[in-house]
Order: structure tokens, then sequence, then C-alpha cells
């Protein structure tokens, strides 16, 4: 009989979360290249052009087959002091924490010059490399080092996937909430409150929710399987019971709340936190909902939720990791812009600019940042508590404006919550008397002799001086 040909196995596809330093488009282009020679992988990448939201990307990297980092440094040795290293990676050392949790197959690439700061687990396959052989015009020798890696670790992704169709199950579809429920609990206030905001803002979910006291048992097993995301307490009475830590450590992705009665500004970090997230600068503290009443719950949770909705970008072929990884000329902040109808020429000059060095730039005056059949007072506002840079245009007629007075409040606001970069632009160089909440934020001159450009590079380097 003649020998039948054996027929070579379908190249592998799968969804990997593409942990990476955005503007690094050399570097990462050349890994995406090295690993399109192996295998057609879906990259979902998590752009961070509204506030780091840790429950998105917990469910971003829980929901696809594999974990990618590739971890360059914006340096050279020179600069790679052990303070700048370990800035530099401080998001990259988060997604990891993210990754170990997850347990799903991962691979890491990493600058060399970062040493033990990257260093994993041994179910996490690692490679190091140079930036200067891996950019340079005759080519990385160390390249087929790095397609044999990425080759075993297809093999990982190959079996893990297997294994996930054998067990598959239903879709998660209910968000599960664990609060205290006992007599005296501040929760108990605010139960319906929390359950009316999550319906009307996921349409209606199921809501699976933990009966107080908690019990690990075989029901407690069944609803985490059902649920896609858990609204959780992290308060002493909650932490208490174990359920925050076995949360945590079963990747769960969460919605953290933490009651205190004197708000934000005066609350600190329990043995639980430092706990679970003392291992990373950034992050999971300040995504933690800290409330002291119920309005502030509200708003929070529907902040957040609205934080959590959003769909990453998948990239898949060549033209769309270029068209992706090139856009890394602008900066990934996104920046809310407020100025007054008096100031309309000056503040189009600013939002060109800004629109040059930024990827996403609200500016409601522009005709295009509302969107269509949106409230515009609600939008303004929603856009606002998820922007992480602010920006306001000062004068005599931004003073006189109530709406535009509202907006520099809640951007001193998001300030004070740590949760926003404020940027008050003067302009021109009349005498005028700034209201009490904004004397001790120190705005930029904006004369007749600078250019708007001029203003949004000195508004980058403050921004640069205060990571």
């Amino acid at each position: 009989m003649p020998k039948q040909s054996r027929q070579a196995a379908p190249q592998l596809s799968f969804k990997a979360f593409l942990s990476h330093r955005y503007k690094s488009p050399e570097v990462n282009l050349y890994f995406f290249n090295l690993f399109s020679q192996v295998a057609e992988v879906q990259f979902e990448v998590d752009e961070g052009s509204t506030v780091m939201n840790v429950t998105r990307v917990e469910r971003m990297i829980r929901n696809c087959d594999a974990f990618i980092g590739i971890y360059p440094f914006p340096g050279d040795s020179r600069e790679a002091s052990r303070e700048r290293l370990s800035q530099a990676s401080q998001y990259f050392r988060l997604e990891l924490d993210l990754a170990i949790r997850a347990r799903k197959p991962a691979i890491i690439f990493y600058d060399s010059l970062y040493g033990n700061l990257l260093k994993c687990p041994d179910n996490i396959m690692v490679r190091d490399f140079d930036a200067r052989e891996i950019l340079s015009q005759g080519g990385s020798p160390k390249a087929e080092v790095y397609r044999s890696a990425f080759k075993t670790f297809c093999d990982t992704v190959r079996a893990g996937m297997a294994y996930q169709v054998a067990r598959s199950g239903k879709p998660r579809q209910a968000i599960g909430l664990a609060i205290p429920g006992s007599r005296g609990s501040v929760y108990r206030k605010v139960d319906k409150a929390i359950q009316d905001t999550l319906s009307k803002e996921l349409n209606d979910v199921d809501l699976n929710i933990v009966k107080w006291p908690p019990v690990l048992n075989r029901s407690f097993f069944e609803q985490l399987h059902e649920i896609d995301w858990m609204v959780v307490d992290l308060g002493e009475e909650m932490a208490t019971t174990g359920i925050p830590g076995y949360l945590h450590g079963k990747f769960v992705p969460s919605l953290r709340l933490k009651y205190s009665a004197k708000g934000p500004s005066d609350v600190g970090t329990s043995p639980l936190e430092q706990t679970l997230f003392g291992g990373v600068e950034v992050g999971y503290v300040e995504d933690i909902l800290v409330w002291e009443n119920k309005r502030n719950l509200v708003k929070g949770l529907v902040q957040r939720i609205r934080a959590i909705k959003p769909l990453g970008t998948l990239i898949s072929t060549a033209k769309e990791a270029t068209d992706y990884f090139e856009t890394a000329a602008r900066r990934k902040e996104a920046v809310f812009f407020s100025y007054a109808g008096v100031n309309r020429i000056k503040g189009a000059e600013l939002s060109e600019a800004l629109n040059k060095r930024f990827q996403k730039v609200f500016d409601y005056r522009d005709g295009k940042s509302i969107r269509p059949g949106q409230p515009w007072i609600d939008e303004i506002f929603d856009q606002l508590s998820a922007s992480a840079v602010g920006i306001s245009l000062l004068s005599p007629g931004y003073l006189e404006s109530g709406n535009c007075i509202h907006e520099a409040r809640q951007m001193v606001a998001q300030l004070d919550s740590k949760k926003m970069k404020f940027m008050p632009v003067s302009v021109g160089e009349i005498d005028y008397k700034t209201p009490p909440f904004l004397n001790s934020i120190q705005s930029l001159s904006w004369t007749e002799k600078r250019s708007a450009d001029e203003i949004v590079q000195e508004i980058i380097t403050l921004l640069d001086a205060k990571k």
C-alpha cells in the first residue's frame, strides 16, 4: 500500500490579552510579527484611555485563552536606576499579578534591564531581550530563541484550549453581590439602592446575592460558575468571613466597596488590603469605591459600571497592529477640556493642539464629542469622571459661567481624590480674582507670546513630572 501523506496540524488560532508598553511601537511590532509566523493570535488590549479599572481588565484576561506580556524599558542603561525601573514597570507588575491569579497560559518578553523586578512563578514562560539587538537593522541574533519559546508556549495554549472545550458550560450572565447583612451593618440602608443601580445600569441582569453569613458550600461554588463579576465589600465585617480573599485568589473579577464615615479623604489601608494589594503600587487601591452615604455610593457605582462595560480593542492583522501601535505618538490619558463660549477661538486652538498629542480629548464645543441622543449635561459629567486629565481655560468669562465653575469644582474634587491631574490654564494677562477653591492650584499662563502647542508641551512635561 502506498504511504499516506501525514496532514499537518492546522495553525493554532487563539485570543490573548496583550500586556505591553503602548508607547514602544517598534518593540511591539517586532514581537507581533514574530508571533504571526507561529500562530494566528488575536490580541485583546486595554487601551487605558479612560481611568484604570481593575475589574474590566480582570474580565478581559479571564475571557482570553492566554496572556502575553511585552515589557520594554523606555530608556537606556544609563537611565536604568532602581527607582526608574520600578516606576516604569508598575503597570506591568499589576497585570502580571492578574495573570498569575488567572492561571492562564502566559509568556513574558522583558527588557533585560529590569532584572529580577519582573520575576515570575515557574508556570509562566519568561524570556529577556536586549532592545538594541531586536531593533537593529541587521535583525536580532536571538530571533530563533524567541520564536522557539513562542512555539512551546503555543503547545501549552493548545492543550489549555482543548481542556476548556471539554469542560465548557453555560456562559456567565449573572452579577454577584457580597455585602454584610447583619442587623447593625451600614449596608442594610443601601442594599436596595445597590441592587436597583445594578439592575438599571446592566439591563435587569440576574443578580446572585451571597447569603449572610456566607458559607463556602456547594451552593456558593455553583453561584461562582454563573457569575460574570462580583460586587464585594472589603470592610472589617466582611473581611472576617474570608470571602474577599477567597474571591481574589479564585480570580473572580470584582468591583470592590469600602465604607468610610468620613469619606475617601480620611480612609486608611486595612490589613486585608495590605495583604491582597500590597504587592503593587497602582491599580487595586485607587479602584476601590470608598463611600460615606447613599448618594456617593450610587454615583460611584454608576461610574465604575460604565467603566467596566467597554470592550477591549482586538488586533488580528498586521495592518491593525501597525495602525494600533503607531498611534503611540499620542498619549493615552483621556483629557476633559473645559472653557467658556466667550473663549471659543482660543479654546479651539488649544483643543486642536491637545488632539495632536492625546488620543482622546473631550471638548463638548467641538461638535463631535457629545454622542448623538445623549443628555448633554449627563454626558459631560460622565466624561469628566472617566478622564485622567482635566484642563480648564481660566478667564473672566469662565469664572462668570455657572456651568464652567461647576466643571472646575468637579475637577478639583477629582484631583483631591487622586483620580485626575488638573491643569488650569490662565488666558492672557488680565488681572482677575479666582475663587478660593482654585487658589491653591498653580495655573499655567498663556500669553500672546506663547503658542497653543507650547502650552500643551508644558502640560505634558508637568504630567510626566507628577508620575
